[in-house]
């Protein structure tokens, strides 16, 4: 897997709230996220860190400044060109957004139509993710039959389904409990080791110790920005299984 860097320079998003009122989420934000990175942006509710995110994957337009994921500039691409761009990305959002009248192998898979794959390649893949996330006799479930923390593991799966070059996550372990959770941690350092670059925001100690960059937000603007973890053997889902 080629692994993609990510950029930022001088980003600004503001919003009308009323009609006098503006809110600044994110002030004046230049980030270089290298290749294969993960990184954890951490701070406190409203801080900016999902506008953020929505800005690096292209899901938002900034009302300032440039995003650049690899070599392209974001500014200059059009809705068809952004929604491409996507299509290389994987998104956990903190609303599960799963589609109600398909059942949980095809919200995993379904990214992979657009793709061309034939279902029966698709029903693999969505049943493989689905066992390392502890969900495989929720193959057939709808998400009406699915528990909160089940639909949140769903969408985890589906936003990795395709191999993404950049994973894009909003607080993707706060609906789980604890083991869940920890399962959640240990794919998400599984895939970083495999060279995608993540980038979550979370209140999660763990998510944030698993990454190798924490980047604190406070009103918008970036006032910390350290190195995390050391690289080293990654921890993969079985491990984490022989751990419990």
């Amino acid at each position: 897997m080629t692994a993609v860097p990510l950029a930022s320079s001088n980003l600004e998003r503001r919003y009308r709230a009323g009609s006098s009122h503006e809110i600044v989420a994110v002030r004046d934000v230049s980030l270089e996220i290298s290749s294969g990175s993960f990184v954890a942006l951490v701070g406190a509710s409203g801080s900016g860190k999902s506008t953020l995110l929505a800005l690096l994957g292209a899901l938002d337009r900034p009302t300032s400044g440039t995003v650049r994921v690899g070599d392209q500039e974001l500014s200059g691409c059009s809705d068809v060109e952004l929604a491409r761009l996507r299509r290389r990305m994987g998104f956990v959002f903190q609303s599960e957004s799963l589609i109600p009248r398909l059942p949980a192998w095809e919200n995993v898979s379904y990214p992979l139509v657009a793709q061309g794959i034939g279902e029966p390649s698709r029903r693999q893949l969505a049943e493989s993710l689905l066992d390392r996330i502890g969900l495989a006799s929720r193959f057939e479930a709808l998400p009406e039959e699915l528990s909160g923390g089940e639909q949140q593991r769903v969408a985890v799966a589906r936003a990795l389904v395709g191999s993404p070059e950049v994973l894009l996550a909003d607080e993707p372990t706060s609906h789980l409990d604890a083991e869940s959770a920890e399962r959640t941690c240990a794919l998400f350092r599984e895939v970083h080791s495999q060279g995608t670059t993540v980038v979550v925001a979370t209140h999660d100690p763990e998510l944030v110790e698993s990454a190798t960059r924490v980047v604190t937000l406070e009103a918008g603007r970036v006032i910390d920005d350290q190195d995390g973890r050391d690289d080293g053997p990654e921890e993969t889902v079985q491990d984490a299984a022989t751990i419990r």
